[in-house]
């Protein structure tokens, strides 16, 4: 092969590294720069992950009860993949296990929809059901009764329409003229918010 042709197979190598990262890590255009935000906040933590990478955004008042659910997740070994945390008003969900709520608790960033994952296997909304708890593994059994127990957090499973993926602190209906004054402030920021650029936590 002349140099002609590995130069040709070194930029097929490169654009398809480019596409497989970008694909299963796509940060480059899910975070933004929270440095100026007063209200939302970017959230880490060891058991509660990014799908993909991407940024989890909450409201500050939020990131007591995600710590606590952090706590209840490394207490079972069990690491919450999140597919959802703070999203605008009229953009799309995919795959939704329900149909989202005007008011939804996602709106203000006191809400996280997550796959759960265990002992290398995820775990989605169908296994994650009410009727199917007692057929978990005890971590997850076991890490959803500590959320239960919490007297401030909600699972989606115990909703009269149930959404297992779904955990939030209920403030729609706890606070709502505050539900309301965050909904505002929330899309303000994320609009007038740039995008940043991050580099994969390996």
């Amino acid at each position: 092969m002349g140099k002609k042709g590995y130069r040709v197979l070194a930029v097929l190598l490169f654009s398809v590294a480019a596409v497989w990262y970008v694909y299963f890590h796509n940060q480059f255009y899910t975070h933004l720069n929270t440095g100026k935000m007063e209200t939302l906040v970017a959230f880490k933590s060891e058991h509660i992950k990014g799908f993909r990478g991407q940024q989890i955004l909450v409201h500050k008042g939020f990131e007591e009860a995600l710590s606590r659910l952090e706590a209840y997740a490394a207490a079972q070994h069990v690491t919450l993949v999140v597919n959802q945390s703070y999203r605008k008003q009229g953009q799309k969900v995919d795959r939704a296990v329900v149909n989202p709520a005007s008011r939804s608790n996602h709106l203000v960033g006191y809400a996280i929809d997550v796959n759960i994952r265990y002992n290398g296997k995820k775990y989605f909304s169908e296994d994650l059901r009410r009727s199917n708890l007692d057929q978990l593994p005890a971590a997850i059994s076991d890490f959803i009764d500590a959320v239960r127990t919490d007297k401030s957090i909600r699972w989606g499973g115990d909703f009269r329409k149930q959404d297992p993926v779904h955990f939030d602190v209920p403030i729609n209906h706890t606070q709502p003229k505050n539900w309301t004054a965050y909904a505002e402030r929330c899309r303000m920021e994320v609009d007038s918010a740039p995008y940043v650029w991050e580099i994969w936590n390996w």
